[in-house]
């Protein structure tokens, strides 16, 4: 079962909502390769609201299994800057740009797993220049 339903209470989780929630996710999974093959502008975002933002993070690892994992971290950076029309102030690190950092324990192009877990793999986080968590 996954993450979108293994949290719920048993009282929404009904088997025609767990179907129900399998194929919205099996859809979203095959618009977001087709989208990305035919070269669509998309930003990373996430509507899980409520109990379920502990699962937000783990879009990462998830659409890295149809993406390459470049392609899923630019959509969070790069790509969300210009869908929000705010290029070069966000999603970047350049002068004059808000540039908050998060340092991970083991390089996400090579598993993206390293930015699931909401925040359990990040060592420093940095915020306008100064570091605000440090392990």
């Amino acid at each position: 079962m996954n993450s979108l339903v293994r949290g719920a209470p048993i009282s929404v989780c009904r088997l025609n909502s767990i179907a129900k929630v399998t194929d919205v996710r099996d859809a979203g999974l095959e618009a977001l390769t087709m989208l990305h093959e035919e070269g669509v502008l998309m930003g990373y975002g996430s509507d899980l609201l409520g109990g379920m933002q502990q699962y937000q993070s783990g879009e990462f690892p998830l659409r890295g299994r149809f993406l390459p994992a470049h392609d899923v971290i630019r959509s969070a950076t790069l790509d969300a800057a210009k869908v929000m029309r705010m290029e070069g102030q966000i999603g970047c690190i350049a002068e004059g740009a808000h540039a908050d950092l998060i340092m991970v324990r083991s390089n996400p192009l090579d598993d993206l797993s390293a930015l699931d877990g909401q925040g359990e793999h990040i060592n420093a986080i940095m915020k306008d220049g100064r570091f605000v968590k440090t392990i």
